[in-house]
This record gives C-alpha cells, structure tokens and sequence, in this order.
C-alpha cells in the first residue's frame, strides 16, 4: 500500500488524481503533494490520462533508473520522441513527487485536446543545447524545453513553460508584464526563458497551478538577435494548421 503526505485538505475533485499518484509511487515510499492540487490542472491531467496522451506504466528493462536502483514503480512514461520520464524521483524509501508534471502534462492536455493542437506536430519535455552563446547561457549549454507545438515550416508556433508553483509563474508573467523585454527582466527570470532567442517561438504560454484554464499567461514573442519583446494576449493562438501566417515576427 503506497501513502502520501498532502499539505492541505483534499477535495472530492483531487481524489482520482491523488490515486493515480498513489498507485505510481514507489510502494512503502511516503511522498508529498504540495503545493496542493488546483481545479485546473487536475481536470486536464486527468484527461490527458483519459485520452491516453499520456499513459504511466512500470519501468522498462531500457530505464536507467530501474538499472541503477534495481527498483520497479509504475510511474515511467514516454514521450512523443520515446525519451523515458517519471512522475517520482528515487531512492524509492523516499520518492519525490516531480510536482512540476502535473501542470505541465496538464496544459499539454488543454493545447490538445482543448485547442485543437496535433501531437504529432509537437514535442514534451525535449532536451536541447545552445548553439550560440546567450545573455546568461554559453554555447553548447544544456536545456529543457517543456513543449513545443510545431508550425508548418518547423517553426515553433507555441512554446509551454511549466512551473509547479504558481506564484513562480505569476512573478515571471507579472515581470514580463512590467519589462516586456528580455534584456529588462530580472537576470533570474531571464534565465527561465532565455531560450527564446534561439527557438524563436511565435507564442510563449507559461503555465502552471491555476492558470492553465482558462490560460492566464500567454504572450507574442518577437525575436530580433539578442532581444526579445513579450506582448500579452487574451487566450491561445489557433493551431497553425489551416491558412495560418507563420512567419516568425521580428
């Protein structure tokens, strides 16, 4: 029997998600759940299982972290490039719950299945290197982009930032609010998002408990060399998929 340590009361909406958790953590291990789940991200999480866009299962023989820890779970999943991920970091007596997963397989539910998104043209939790030097990052410097949803051209149209607490992504948006250009931002929250000079997305949404429906934080990137300029809009941008410009702003 798995257990958890929740910070906060559970609702009646929270209890399947909470399950879920529950069965894919390491058995004997106690996890936390915290910040605690947000209407929002719970509904689109559990889609996302529903719909099968994301399906956790126990560890591969090809899992090397089932080779290290010669330990099973059932939280591994793949992702649309077959790269494995987990919802729980080991040693399996005391697991991590990935916290920022739940917000990030949730806004990829919404950009799917409630924006008309194909996953096929798209990419989750992709790793990446810098082929350039940035403001803060030098060239050859490893990163994660958390989704990418592709144009026509191989453009990206949409790029997701997902956080697991959202008061980090209200600082980021409330920053990006006041400065609206990169080289103005904090150089913490820079660092965040600085990517963007090189992957040149048409649009960033940053997400996380909360705000992922209705999507509170979505901006018009405009990319010209080293500078980037943030304008915020009301809602997703279409899937480029139909009659769309594409070009990337500058």
């Amino acid at each position: 029997m798995h257990s958890f340590r929740l910070c906060g009361s559970i609702r009646a909406m929270d209890a399947d998600v909470i399950r879920l958790l529950d069965s894919a953590a390491p058995i004997g291990g106690a996890y936390f759940l915290r910040p605690p789940l947000a209407d929002d991200e719970a509904e689109w999480f559990l889609q996302a299982v529903r719909s099968n866009l994301v399906s956790f299962g126990e560890c591969q023989g090809r899992c090397p972290r089932l080779q290290r820890w010669h330990a099973v779970s059932h939280d591994e999943f793949t992702t649309p490039d077959g790269q494995l991920r987990h919802l729980f970091s080991f040693p399996p007596e005391r697991p991590r719950l990935n916290r920022e997963y739940i917000p990030h397989i949730a806004g990829w539910a919404k950009a799917i299945i409630g924006a008309g998104y194909d996953p096929k043209q798209a990419s989750f939790s992709r790793y990446r290197s810098f082929a350039r030097d940035m403001i803060t990052k030098r060239e050859g410097t490893r990163y994660e982009t958390d989704g990418e949803f592709y144009a026509a051209d191989g453009s990206i149209w949409l790029h997701l930032e997902a956080k697991r607490d959202s008061r980090q992504v209200d600082a980021i948006a409330i920053q990006l609010d006041r400065a609206g250009e990169l080289r103005e931002l904090p150089r913490e929250t820079a660092k965040e998002i600085e990517y963007v000079l090189e992957l040149r997305p048409r649009h960033l949404w940053v997400i996380g408990p909360g705000s992922i429906d209705p999507p509170r934080h979505v901006f018009r990137v405009f990319v010209d060399g080293l500078s980037a300029r943030f304008e915020r809009v009301s809602d997703l941008p279409s899937p480029p998929y139909e009659g769309v410009d594409v070009g990337q702003a500058s």
